[in-house]
């Protein structure tokens, strides 16, 4: 019989050295809120406050089109452009103390492209996943929001969020650890040889590194690829984590990325106005 996680020793307790790898990190969280979101809000799936004068990002690229027979296949169609949809809005004012978002910015917004695409310009390698686009705001122009964004004509249910009824954010700070496929080759085989010891296997893995859910910060997830060095393509700087997101449940609606994989995207710590990158694993 396999030993319950509260019999298990905790892996930080026995091997301390992984607390020099640790990074904060803040679980976001998302709960459905009861209420009608609006564009003030930090949110998932809610309205954003977007400035009347700026353009709405569009998609642009090949979009992988599910076709009901047979069963499994798809097409690849050009039905550009398609309007981004809003994922996620953070306000600076709703996180926890001790946070701040980068270069002194009032509001993160994610939107993605409902639909799934083979590679995208910030993808490294394929993707099968929505394309994204990240904005930063610093308050000048949102005193003026649009009130009626466009909504995309093309969308994959499976990345759907225009039925979402929208979930307010409840920010967990915590401090994450690295996937086993991150930390030293010398420290991994340990820590796979303990947990073969106590009959704890995935006990690191599964409790202790690389947290699952929504989250800003902390590490990204490895498994389907080995960690690979991932620089800016502007100015060659090693890129850092800004924020995961795999699956998405609230209400009715659920959003599986493929088969519950993750995706992080990445951003440059030398200039917000620096391209990001994503990722899947």
């Amino acid at each position: 019989m396999s030993p319950s996680a509260d019999s298990v020793p905790d892996p930080l307790e026995v091997f301390p050295e992984l607390r020099e790898f640790g990074r904060p990190a803040l679980l976001l969280n998302p709960r459905l809120s009861g209420r009608a979101l609006t564009p003030r809000d930090s949110s998932v799936g809610g309205p954003l406050l977007w400035p009347a004068d700026a353009p709405w990002p569009t998609c642009s690229l090949a979009h992988l089109v599910k076709l009901p027979e047979p069963p499994g296949t798809e097409e690849v169609v050009f039905d550009e452009p398609v309007a981004l949809q809003p994922v996620l809005q953070l306000f600076a004012r709703d996180l926890p103390e001790g946070w701040s978002l980068p270069e002194g910015a009032a509001v993160l917004q994610v939107l993605w492209c409902p639909n799934e695409h083979a590679e995208t310009p910030e993808s490294f390698g394929n993707l099968f996943a929505p394309s994204i686009a990240i904005r930063w705001w610093h308050g000048t122009g949102l005193a003026d929001p649009l009130e009626d964004p466009p909504v995309p004509h093309t969308r994959d249910p499976s990345y759907d969020l225009s039925g979402c009824p929208g979930g307010t954010l409840t920010p967990e700070s915590t401090v994450d650890h690295p996937s086993v496929f991150a930390l030293p080759d010398s420290l991994a085989d340990r820590i796979r040889a303990w947990e073969e010891e106590t009959g704890a296997v995935g006990r690191y893995i599964d409790d202790t590194a690389s947290l699952s859910g929504l989250k800003l910060g902390g590490h990204p997830s490895w498994g389907v690829t080995d960690p690979f060095p991932m620089h800016c393509a502007e100015c060659g700087t090693d890129l850092e984590h800004l924020l995961q997101i795999d699956t998405i449940s609230l209400g009715e609606t659920l959003i599986f990325l493929g088969r519950g994989y993750s995706l992080s995207v990445y951003r440059c710590p030398t200039s917000l106005a620096h391209p990001h990158r994503v990722n899947i694993q």
